[in-house]
């Protein structure tokens, strides 16, 4: 199933780096770390940096994603009208 490039975007709009979780696991982990590593020593402000990127990389991620479904998807249709040959 298709996942939505709106819900990623309110997402991350609304939740900064813990938003990109429902695009790809590794990146809303990458991004939570880097988030709080920075946030902590820079005061708050490199989560603040960290929040327009994870919208950025929510984006990229749903695409890639989405673009994996499609050929995946591509595949099984060929694999059944081949079957039915």
């Amino acid at each position: 199933m298709k996942k939505s490039q709106f819900i990623q975007f309110l997402l991350t709009l609304l939740f900064g780096p813990v938003g990109l979780f429902y695009s790809s696991m590794a990146a809303g982990f990458g991004f939570l770390i880097a988030a709080i590593y920075f946030g902590t020593f820079f005061f708050g402000l490199g989560a603040l940096i960290f929040w327009p990127i994870s919208i950025i990389v929510g984006f990229f991620t749903v695409s890639r994603y989405n673009g994996i479904i499609e050929k995946e998807d591509i595949k099984h249709q060929e694999l059944l009208k081949s079957s039915k040959r």
